[in-house]
């Protein structure tokens, strides 16, 4: 076997067993309220041809008058919802269709997590990286679900990548690629894709003040800038033709700025502490790998190259700790914005471990101390944890009721999709997303008390427990479920 091909084996082994863990069974799970029903339903409007001009986005809603709608919608950046549209148009506009782009780029993910552990540590290392974190059960279930997290992270590791390889002298170019890949997460999620540039420039101030200067210099980006305004600034010049300031108060100024400011997601605000506390109770493994190795790290470091001392490990940790720092400083704090972090984690700790493998394979005279130590440390990480369970198994039981809800909304709206032409409306509950994904149209809330009136034939979705406070001589039940029922009021007998 050629050189060539035996480097690409491994690359090759890890997308094929990436792409079959992240697309079997792809549909299992309901759309989730709000994110992922919404951008199903404004992919589905693409699909349809709903609203014009097409570098547009548009969802249909209920008007004050009970009229359909065409509403714009600014909230997102482009990449994600086109290639969800493109997907549902080949694949159907269910599950599966609106959450196969996001599963092919958690797949990208771990294949780039590879590449840069092979350049930084070896391949190894980077084996143990991608194992890492295709076992993250957070990344993978976030990166099946259709949410823009996983296409920013892939742009966002693929930037890293290219920057590692100016860095080690491959000349100009991979800046060039690392600006594309900028401007594509900005076409991802908007400025979460402009990270990987000041994570650059603390890197090169903390571990290279030469390389910074050379960085610095404006004739390495020429290029690379011009790539990054061919990617963002078409679509960006074209809204801001259509719509003017709306389309910056809602996209900058509400879903950037007020997220980063303020908590407009409702709810108690989270602190700053959420995010350590979130890795702690849902990362067990992750931590245990990094804790463990950076204490036999600690106790090896001397055996370790300089290229893993002062470079890949700082690196990649760098990346890792400033992420988290950044979403930790937002006062909106949701599980999902942490996926950028994961794969810089796990090459962290496959990095310390491949360096502790190797000191230990030399059969160091410290290797009993170094097993001692890290088995000590792994009994005081488990009992720490222990305490903590409780707590977990409470949340976890929330999610499994969630799961349930989650379930009669796409039961009640297959139901509803079956009579397209009778009008919805919900009394006394708030979630419409997934409502109106499965059933095809838009729905109406009912939020008075006492009496309503609504026209007949009308369908009402109403909590099961509050089902008996409907009273109407005309109401029948069409799904009764623990969590979620629907009624049918006014149809002829």
């Amino acid at each position: 076997m050629s050189p060539r091909l035996r480097q690409a084996f491994p690359a090759a082994a890890v997308a094929i067993l990436a792409l079959a863990i992240f697309l079997i069974r792809l549909d299992i799970q309901p759309f989730e309220d709000y994110d992922e029903a919404t951008y199903a339903d404004v992919a589905r409007n693409v699909v349809r041809e709903v609203g014009e001009p097409r570098f547009a986005f548009f969802r249909v809603l209920v008007a004050d008058d009970e009229s359909a709608a065409v509403r714009p919608w600014f909230e997102k950046p482009p990449l994600l919802l086109w290639l969800m549209a493109a997907s549902m148009g080949v694949w159907g506009d269910g599950e599966f269709g609106a959450r196969f782009p996001s599963a092919l780029f958690g797949a990208g993910c771990v294949v780039l997590t590879f590449l840069l552990g092979r350049r930084l540590g070896g391949t190894g290392a980077g084996l143990l990286a991608a194992g890492l974190l295709v076992t993250n059960q957070d990344f993978l279930q976030h990166s099946r679900d259709a949410r823009l997290d996983s296409a920013v992270t892939f742009f966002i590791l693929l930037a890293a990548l290219q920057f590692w390889r100016w860095y080690r002298g491959d000349g100009r170019r991979p800046l060039l690629w690392a600006w594309a890949a900028m401007g594509c997460g900005v076409l991802a999620k908007s400025v979460i894709g402009l990270f990987p540039l000041p994570l650059f420039l603390a890197f090169l101030l903390c571990c290279d003040r030469p390389a910074l200067r050379r960085f610095l210099a404006p004739r390495q980006h020429l290029a690379g800038l011009a790539a990054f305004a061919l990617v963002v600034v078409p679509w960006h010049v074209a809204m801001t033709a259509s719509y003017g300031t709306s389309f910056w108060n809602v996209y900058l100024g509400e879903h950037v700025i007020n997220r980063a400011t303020s908590g407009i997601l409702g709810g108690q605000p989270r602190t700053m502490w959420y995010y350590l506390r979130y890795l702690w109770l849902e990362h067990l493994l992750l931590l245990l790998v990094l804790g463990l190795g950076a204490g036999a790290g600690l106790l090896l470091r001397r055996r370790m190259p300089p290229a893993i001392r002062r470079g890949g490990l700082p690196f990649v940790a760098l990346h890792a700790t400033l992420i988290i720092a950044a979403f930790s400083l937002a006062r909106v704090k949701l599980a999902p914005y942490l996926l950028p972090a994961y794969p810089f984690l796990a090459l962290a700790g496959s990095l310390l471990w491949s360096e502790v493998g190797r000191a230990l394979a030399s059969r160091s005279v410290q290797a009993r101390r170094v097993l001692m130590t890290s088995l000590g440390v792994a009994v005081a990480i488990f009992a720490m944890y222990s305490i903590s369970t409780q707590w977990w198994l409470r949340a976890d039981a929330a999610r499994a009721d969630h799961r349930v809800l989650l379930q009669e909304q796409r039961d009640i709206g297959r139901l509803l999709a079956q009579e397209p032409d009778i009008p919805v409306f919900l009394l006394w509950y708030q979630r419409a997303e997934a409502l109106q994904v499965y059933g095809g149209r838009p729905v109406r809330f009912l939020d008075r008390q006492g009496e309503y009136d609504i026209p007949e034939p009308s369908f009402l979705v109403v909590p099961t427990a509050r089902v008996s406070g409907v009273v109407a001589a005309s109401v029948e039940q069409r799904f009764i479920g623990s969590q979620l029922s629907l009624l049918g009021f006014g149809f002829s007998p």
